[in-house]
């Protein structure tokens, strides 16, 4: 369903009170008017708030990266950011406060997770999520966007058909350059991708930027999907090229910025999946646009401090509960006291400008708390219904990829639980709380439950990461064959087990399973970020007696005794 935005900043009066004076006596008419609270800002009205305007010149470029085909959170953290439904409603809210002087862009990495070939059983669900993703951009209004190494895995042909169908401009050659009107500014596009030797390269890009600043543009932006180090290495002028939007490993969450020079550009790193949108504010005070504007990184200065502060809370908030003195007590809830009032102060700081001319750069995230567009949401809601159907559709002739003669099949729990049954018990009891709001007990026993309860156990994107041997020789391939492969099981970790079963061989499983194998699953944005995924942490709930218990006890120390 298209929809479509008005660029009109709308106003609206709020009435807080009314005084009327019919029958009021002289001591009710003096009395001083009740103060009213303060409503807090939705998170849409906070973001516009960061960019206030200061002259008809001032104008935004905001951006998205490495989105990935995300159309919609998997709901496996407790906050899941992202969405096109959210994005809606920030890029409406955004239109209808800057109008005209409002430019958006991608930069690449726009339509899948990864660069590997995607097999034809994924197409019935592919076409149908990339419908949703480009049409969605295209009401958005979103002017060009890059091809990414991510983005052909279908194809380079079929990436070509979908930008055009949807009349999405796309940068597919290692050099394009454009010219952008907006407002009272003429903003030069660069955009780059990496092909063939970058020696050859990098002259051709420095040629274009010069021939691009010759047009009398106001500002360049550039989209990029070379590497940080390729970016380094250019002659950059020392004015004229303010932001690079970073589209190649952008990271998993937005990071501080780079500056490639003393007065730039700077390198914006946005994160990936569509969980933020990048904001760059141009302004000027008093509409006076000949002195260039200085990057302001407050917001991200205060994120990091912000990152501090709670870490701080946290290793006291856990020393108070360990405390034995009073006197301890005391002083540690005074500290946590002072610490979440700076942290308060931080979260509820005025977004004021700089008095000077200022490019203020952040990333801002899209939480659940932002209202969903309708419209969009509507459109998300008929996707995800429609994803069994789609996936029968596509799966219906398809034959799974056997094993190769000698190689190992996977045989599931049950089969492991014949010799190995105190791990097998204590797998089935290794569970957590799903959040610290939510005391619904999860873990890897408990992992197809978990699709089951929002009705997507036919969802290929969701369902390796919940069941064993999934598009894995000698596994299944069929989401509506799962079986007794359903759940994270031994083998998810230590590899198909029927060599090791009709054997009993120790060499025919992996036995170590190193945290990179973990993190196939446990990454952004399943997981809240990289940091949040502690390995031996869980490795202490995931080990136990009977299933690697001397690694346990390692871990454990003093503490494995009160399981004794």
């Amino acid at each position: 369903m298209p929809i479509h935005f008005l660029p009109k900043l709308g106003f609206f009066v709020l009435l807080t009170g009314v005084l009327s004076l019919w029958g009021c006596t002289a001591s009710q008419q003096s009395q001083p008017a009740p103060v009213v609270p303060t409503k807090p800002l939705t998170p849409e009205q906070a973001l516009v708030a960061q960019v206030p305007i200061r002259g008809p010149a001032d104008f935004g470029v905001v951006f998205t990266s490495g989105v990935q085909g995300s159309v919609k959170p998997c709901g496996c953290t407790q906050r899941p950011l992202g969405g096109v439904s959210r994005l809606a409603t920030a890029l409406k809210h955004l239109r209808a406060h800057y109008g005209d002087n409002l430019l958006f862009l991608d930069a690449g990495d726009l339509l899948f997770e990864k660069s590997k070939p995607r097999a034809a059983v994924e197409q019935c669900q592919d076409e149908a999520r990339i419908e949703l993703l480009l049409s969605t951009y295209k009401d958005l209004g979103v002017v060009q966007t890059v091809q990414g190494k991510r983005d052909t895995a279908a194809g380079l042909e079929k990436y070509k058909n979908w930008l055009e169908t949807f009349q999405i401009h796309y940068a597919a050659d290692a050099i394009v350059t454009t010219l952008q009107r907006v407002g009272k500014k003429e903003i030069g596009l660069l955009a780059l991708r990496p092909e063939g030797e970058w020696t050859s390269l990098k002259p051709k890009v420095e040629q274009a930027l010069h021939n691009l600043l010759q047009q009398q543009t106001d500002h360049v932006v550039v989209l990029s999907q070379l590497s940080l180090e390729s970016l380094k290495s250019i002659s950059w002028p020392s004015k004229g090229v303010d932001v690079i939007l970073q589209g190649h490993d952008p990271g998993e969450a937005p990071k501080q910025p780079v500056s490639l020079g003393a007065q730039g550009p700077w390198v914006l790193f946005n994160g990936i999946q569509g969980q933020h949108l990048g904001v760059v504010h141009f302004s000027w005070p008093n509409g006076e646009t000949d002195e260039p504007p200085q990057a302001d990184l407050s917001f991200f200065n205060v994120a990091a401090e912000k990152k501090v502060l709670a870490i701080r809370l946290a290793g006291m908030e856990k020393r108070l509960k360990e405390a034995t003195s009073d006197k301890q007590k005391i002083f540690l809830k005074k500290r946590i006291s002072d610490t979440a009032s700076k942290l308060h102060a931080l979260e509820h700081q005025k977004a004021d400008l700089p008095p000077e001319p200022a490019m203020r750069l952040f990333s801002f995230a899209l939480v659940p708390e932002i209202t969903p567009h309708e419209d969009v949401e509507m459109a998300v809601a008929s996707y995800e219904q429609a994803i069994p159907d789609l996936v029968a559709q596509c799966e219906k002739d398809v034959i799974c990829e056997p094993a190769e003669e000698g190689d190992a099949v996977y045989v599931g729990v049950q089969t492991c639980a014949a010799c190995h049954d105190a791990a097998v018990k204590h797998w089935r009891q290794a569970l957590h709380r799903r959040s610290p709001m939510d005391d619904t007990p999860v873990g890897h026993s408990r992992a197809w439950l978990t699709l089951e309860e929002i009705n997507k156990t036919r969802d290929r994107t969701c369902v390796g990461c919940h069941s064993v041997g999934f598009n894995e020789p000698g596994g299944y391939c069929k989401t509506d064959e799962v079986g007794f492969l359903a759940d994270v099981q031994c083998e998810s970790c230590h590899g198909a087990g029927s060599l090791h079963s009709v054997t009993g061989d120790p060499n025919f499983i992996d036995r170590e399973v190193p945290e990179n194998h973990c993190r196939g699953c446990h990454h952004v944005p399943h997981i809240e970020s990289y940091e949040s995924f502690k390995y031996e942490e869980n490795l202490k709930i995931i080990l136990g007696p009977g299933h690697g218990e001397k690694k346990w006890r390692q871990l454990m120390g003093d503490a494995a005794l009160t399981h004794d």
